[in-house]
């Protein structure tokens, strides 16, 4: 599946409307390119900034009207000779522009636009490796080939770079492997944990390279010695927190997995 058909579906795709067949062949496609991946978090963005804000101190009425004035925007930009044309791959951009315009004209949400800009630059980027990296672990978990993403380099890597002691299992997970890659402008060190069913992404930096982002710190969460910040959102969670010097973020899209217990390993001296 190209960018092209990927975008032509999109909304079906977020809506749980395409088939079984075009979900999976979507879901493949947005964990191998950023471009299209970031278009589906601003839409599902929008989607959950409507339904929290109408939530938090809209009448149910609202929502309704809402709903119906964003649609009937966007009809009109479809019709409009000099718009761009049902198809175009231009047109989800232009929609999702219009959209974001009109959702700050009539809610009065000014800080959607800090939002997003503050999920794409921090957050999409740990999502979007997480997935592809979760696709790539099973995949090879299913052919059993050989590869430089294994377990026991990973451990060696990350002794030697960090003194960082990993646990080889967390309950029914196991170290799957890791590799070492620049997210985010930084190098970090990507392990694999895996289940056979699922996976979860433990990123590891230096942390005078990285440090927790300002709107998770009102998210703290505390256990034991360790703190925890919580970033949850329809596509992927994300828990940051900090051991010695550096930072760990462990990443899912199974909202199953309780990440808050997820501590993958300490620092050792």
């Amino acid at each position: 599946m190209n960018c092209q058909e990927a975008l032509d579906l999109l909304y079906e795709f977020i809506d749980k409307e395409a088939s079984d067949i075009d979900t999976q062949q979507i879901q493949a496609h947005l964990e191998k390119c950023g471009d299209c991946f970031q278009k589906y978090r601003l839409e599902t963005s929008i989607q959950e900034f409507i339904h929290a804000k109408l939530a938090e101190d809209k009448p149910a009425a609202s929502l309704e009207s809402l709903k119906s004035k964003v649609s009937a925007r966007l009809d009109q930009v479809d019709r409009e000779e000099c718009g761009p044309k049902a198809g175009s791959p231009y047109r989800l951009a232009f929609i999702t522009v219009a959209a974001a315009a009109l959702l700050v004209l009539m809610i009065g949400g000014a800080g959607i636009i800090s939002d997003f800009i503050t999920h794409t630059n921090t957050y999409a980027p740990l999502e979007q490796a997480h997935l592809a990296q979760a696709h790539f672990t099973m995949a090879e978990s299913s052919s059993n080939t050989d590869s430089e993403f294994t377990a026991e380099s990973v451990i060696s890597l990350m002794l030697e770079q960090n003194s960082y002691e990993l646990r080889p299992n967390l309950g029914e997970f196991v170290l799957a492997g890791g590799k070492t890659e620049e997210i985010l402008g930084v190098e970090m060190n990507h392990l694999t944990y895996s289940n056979g069913a699922a996976t979860v992404s433990v990123f590891i930096v230096l942390a005078d390279q990285f440090s927790i982002p300002d709107d998770l710190l009102d998210t703290k969460i505390v256990r034991g010695d360790l703190e925890l910040f919580d970033h949850n959102c329809p596509a992927c969670r994300l828990v940051f927190h900090v051991i010695g010097s550096i930072v760990v973020i462990t990443a899912t899209a199974d909202q199953s997995i309780e990440l808050l217990d997820f501590i993958p390993g300490q620092v050792v001296a």
